[in-house]
């Protein structure tokens, strides 16, 4: 960011100059003017602080050592009067101690005296300026992250109650089907279908909301790694079905008990054999594998579906990344899946391995301890 950046971003910006000596203060001040500042000076630290608060500059430039009030004085006053301000501190080469001190104190830059030409000023403004504008921007892009954060979260809570209500007033009508005609029938299954995936979508985003912010409570109870495996292969069975997609089920048991979550496993497994029917052909067969050595459980699932490119294997695992719908048989979700996956894995200390190869098709293992707090 040069200073005509600086001056074409917020307009003409003032720049007080402090500085007990009269020469620094006018060689400052003829540069600053000539770059396009406004310039305003003060020869010691109190008078600064007046001028300051009549004129509120956007850059104070101040030496260290100066009577009455030293440049490290005035800068502790003024991050208290103005924490956003711009201070920027000239310092001798034999300072380096108070140098080092000004910069623990929050001064933006330093110049070195005497200076080596009039463009070291300049530059330094520039660099102050660049990085406070970098630092706003980080904290806006953090304020927006947390609110998207709250939002999803609220928007998912809010969601799962009246789901829920659904749910237990389409079992209802599961119950009374043979009461009605086919296709009222029909639609039961299409309004259950449609229901079970919206829910699965929600459960996601409630789950990734909160990891993200810390605030999902992990079970740490026995489970039975086959037993997940089977659960989440029946529940996504009749999709594979009507994709013409065989599901083939391998279990390694060693009659160890893990111990874990079930529901969040379960969850993260859903989502890995989810994905591998989605990106498989009809007639293809996906594989989902349980090791169990007793020391530790991996999960594993296999497609033979057109792979990751090698670019794309570490971005999959972030939030609301997708491939594409050119890859998919399908509908495409929300590219939250493999994330929920690897912040499953993290909350029971394990890891996940993804082996892809274009063409090849996917392999994804989920590696955990046998007890996450032993």
């Amino acid at each position: 960011m040069s200073i005509t950046d600086v001056i074409r971003m917020q307009g003409r910006v003032k720049v007080l100059v402090v500085d007990d000596d009269r020469v620094v203060r006018t060689l400052i001040r003829r540069i600053m003017e000539d770059e396009g500042f406004e310039v305003s000076e003060a020869e010691d630290g109190e008078a600064a602080l007046e001028v300051y608060r009549r004129s509120k500059p956007e850059v104070v430039i101040s030496d260290i050592k100066m009577p009455k009030l030293t440049g490290l004085e005035l800068l502790a006053k003024l991050k208290r009067i103005a924490p956003d301000v711009c201070v920027i501190l000239i310092s001798a080469f034999a300072d380096i101690e108070a140098a080092l001190e000004a910069l623990h104190e929050g001064a933006d830059d330093l110049i070195p005296k005497p200076f080596s030409s009039p463009a070291v000023v300049a530059e330094s403004i520039s660099r102050a300026m660049k990085r406070r504008s970098d630092a706003a921007e980080l904290a806006m892009l953090r304020n927006l992250n947390t609110a998207k954060d709250e939002f999803i979260s609220l928007f998912s809570h809010e969601l799962r109650t009246p789901l829920t209500s659904l749910v237990g007033s389409l079992d209802v009508l599961k119950a009374m089907k043979d009461e009605v005609g086919d296709d009222a029938s029909e639609m039961i299954d299409v309004a259950e279908d449609s229901l079970r995936r919206l829910r699965h979508v929600v459960e996601t985003i409630f789950f990734v909301s909160h990891f993200s912010q810390a605030s999902v409570y992990v079970q740490n109870s026995p489970y039975v790694p086959s037993q997940i495996a089977e659960s989440v292969k029946s529940r996504i069975a009749p999709e594979a079905a009507k994709r013409g997609i065989r599901i083939e089920n391998q279990v390694q048991d060693s009659g160890a008990a893990p111990k874990g979550d079930r529901e969040l496993l379960e969850l993260a497994l859903y989502h890995l054999l989810d994905n591998a029917v989605k990106f498989s052909e009809c007639g293809s067969t996906v594989r989902i594998e349980v090791e169990d050595d007793g020391n530790r459980v991996k999960f594993i699932v296999s497609d033979n579906g057109p792979g990751i490119p090698e670019d794309k294997q570490v971005v999959v695992f972030d939030s609301f990344v997708k491939l594409g719908k050119t890859m998919v048989t399908g509908s495409v979700g929300p590219g939250l899946g493999l994330t929920l996956v690897r912040y499953v894995a993290q909350a029971h200390k394990g890891k996940v391995e993804m082996k892809s190869e274009p063409g090849r098709g996917t392999t994804v293992a989920v590696s955990l301890p046998m007890d996450p707090k032993a």
